[in-house]
């Protein structure tokens, strides 16, 4: 008896250790719990009903809904039970941002005070990060010197549509002014130098400020005190006088005097551009080297290849408080490109080969100075400016320069073996289904008698793989072979078509004003057409025409996956429904003048049907 019941106990063991049956892994129900858009929601999900359970396919679900940012919350609960899976998806709605408007920005444009704000339309509504976004317009207008400024922050709800208008008002504080000015360790500039360069008619700004001080150690450079430091040590700041008493210190340092000798063809004031002592500011050895070396490059891109460059002794001169340094330049030639031979070419002509080279030669035109950096470089792209005509054997041998007597003309000459130009005898396309190889011919810049170009087989590709895209085959990818036979080649384009894809549901955030169809009509598209990348940047321009929106984002769900349909989420920032223009203008004639306009947008048609305009009014 108890042997019985052993073997009994394993058997049902076993048995509940079985996989279940191939129906108890199906999906038999998909509950959507959500306040509305549920239609939309069960078209959004990439899972139906009787489809097998997928947890990849539940984690993209969970990623569309994302995407769409219509929810705050997304909660999936999971059911096994004996017939199959079944799904529960709660779903809370959040606001979406529909707008943002920022008041009292004068005498800044809003433009510039939404670019700090990390939040944009379409986004959900976080209370915490709509609120820190004050913080960055107090921080901004503080830069600006409006000391204790305000915001106020106000999101106005709509519980019909779910949206949200985030309104911040700005009360600038006042303004700092700049009192006394101090300065120490001067004994250059006048008093009154100092007062000009920062300007204290002027309302006191940390940037404007910092930017006086880099004018200043600059002048310093210009007198020759190299290594001047200038700073800040005491902004000096009275909150009760709204007032600023900057303290700057000045370290003049040594006066530098730097002696350029030789130098005919190249300025002192060219060099105060380029060479390290003026630009970094300093005179250590360092410095002095670099500039050394920055001459000698000065140089050579001029077409001076052989300058040297000395350098005369560092010495005191006064005191040890004034400091020479001396270049001594020997220009010596400057070397133009007289000539370019290119010899071993026979069909691929010289003006097609010189016109791809970097190295060019003297003209009337133009100034071609030799340098054999550029030379060298034009050797090495020799064979494949040769492959892109034709000579896919092409091979760069030798190249020489040489000058003549007085060294002021080079002769550069290039040795190549071109081989064989293949040309493409038949253009075939494989693994075309959907589109005849009449039709993607039209696509292609190439025909049948051109030289064989690998630059435009790659351009032909993208060609190929953008028509493809534009009529419903996002997926497609092209490869090219050719199949040679001596001096003439097929070229193959082989294709993967990939799956068709349509468009799915149109998905508009932001619409508080504005209807979904009249959004629609407005795009051209329609859920259920092929997918067209063109019609979904076409739409978004007509979108941003129609004048109605502030800013227009369409973005895709479902494109990374490879989906057979995929949506589109239209983002939209509505302007305001009456839009109010007042301007200003005077002339000798009828002095001053004013226009009034009130345009009224038309949430439906999208459009601007009516403006009023009422008659000129005029001050005498």
């Amino acid at each position: 008896m108890r042997i019985v019941r052993s073997l009994l106990a394993v058997g049902i063991v076993l048995f509940l250790s079985l996989p279940l049956p191939a129906s108890s892994s199906r999906i038999v129900s998909i509950e959507i719990v959500s306040d509305e858009h549920q239609e939309e929601i069960r078209k959004v999900l990439p899972i139906r009903e009787g489809d097998p359970y997928d947890a990849v396919k539940m984690d993209q679900a969970i990623s569309y809904l994302r995407k769409w940012g219509r929810f705050d919350g997304i909660d999936v609960t999971k059911e096994t039970t004996a017939g199959g899976i079944r799904l529960r998806f709660v779903l809370r709605q959040g606001n979406a941002v529909s707008g943002i408007d920022i008041y009292g920005t004068y005498p800044y444009l809003s433009t510039r005070i939404r670019r700090l704000i990390t939040i944009h339309s379409g986004d959900l509504y976080d209370a915490a990060l709509a609120e820190e976004q004050t913080e960055k317009i107090i921080a901004f207008y503080e830069r600006q010197g409006y000391a204790e400024t305000t915001v106020r922050f106000t999101p106005r709800f709509n519980e019909a549509k779910k949206t949200v208008d985030l309104r911040y008002h700005i009360k600038k504080g006042n303004r700092y002014r700049i009192g006394k000015i101090t300065i120490e360790g001067n004994t250059v500039f006048p008093r009154g130098y100092f007062v000009s360069k920062i300007d204290p008619l002027i309302a006191y700004t940390n940037s404007r400020l910092r930017k006086s001080l880099e004018k200043i150690r600059k002048d310093y450079q210009d007198k020759g005190y190299l290594g001047a430091r200038v700073r800040l040590t005491d902004l000096g700041k009275d909150d009760a006088a709204k007032e600023v008493n900057p303290v700057i210190e000045i370290k003049e340092g040594k006066h530098i005097t730097v002696i350029f000798e030789g130098n005919q063809r190249v300025s002192r004031r060219t060099f105060k551009k380029t060479l390290p002592l003026f630009t970094e500011g300093g005179y250590s050895f360092y410095e002095i080297d670099a500039s050394s070396k920055a001459i000698i490059d000065q140089y050579h891109r001029l077409g001076f290849q052989e300058v040297t460059v000395s350098r005369g002794e560092k010495q005191s001169v006064v005191e040890d408080n004034e400091v020479q340094i001396q270049f001594i330049i020997q220009e010596g030639p400057q070397i133009r490109v007289k000539t370019i031979e290119i010899e071993g070419n026979h069909e691929i002509s010289d003006r097609k080969i010189k016109k791809q080279l970097i190295t060019r030669g003297n003209s009337l035109s133009e100034c071609a100075f030799y340098q054999p950096r550029t030379v060298d470089q034009d050797f090495t792209r020799l064979p494949d400016i040769m492959k892109n005509r034709g000579a896919l054997e092409a091979e760069a041998l030798d190249h020489e320069t040489s000058l003549n007597t007085f060294h002021d003309k080079a002769h550069v000459s290039f040795t190549v073996r071109e081989g064989e130009i293949t040309r493409i005898r038949e253009i075939r396309f494989e693994g075309n289904h959907q589109f005849t190889g009449k039709k993607l011919e039209n696509q292609l810049g190439l025909s049948m008698g051109d030289p064989v170009s690998m630059e435009k087989i790659n351009l032909d590709k993208e060609a190929l793989t953008l028509f493809y895209a534009n009529n419903g085959f996002p997926y497609a990818s092209v490869t090219a072979d050719l199949d040679r036979n001596g001096s003439e080649t097929a070229l193959i384009f082989k294709i993967s078509e990939g799956i068709p894809v349509t468009i799915g549901e149109v998905l508009v955030v932001g619409n508080e004003r504005t209807d979904k169809k009249a959004v629609l009509r407005a795009m051209r598209i329609r859920p259920g057409k092929p997918f067209s990348y063109k019609r979904v940047l076409e739409s978004e321009s007509e979108l941003r025409r129609s004048g109605a929106f502030r800013s227009v984002n369409i973005q895709t769900i479902g494109l990374a996956e490879k989906d057979t349909a995929v949506h589109l989420v239209v983002k939209l920032e509505e302007y305001r429904k009456i839009l109010l223009d007042v301007g200003i203008t005077y002339d000798t004639d009828n002095f001053f003048t004013g226009d009034l306009s009130i345009s009224h947008i038309n949430p439906v048609s999208l459009r601007f049907p009516r403006r009023i305009v009422p008659p000129r009014l005029m001050w005498l």
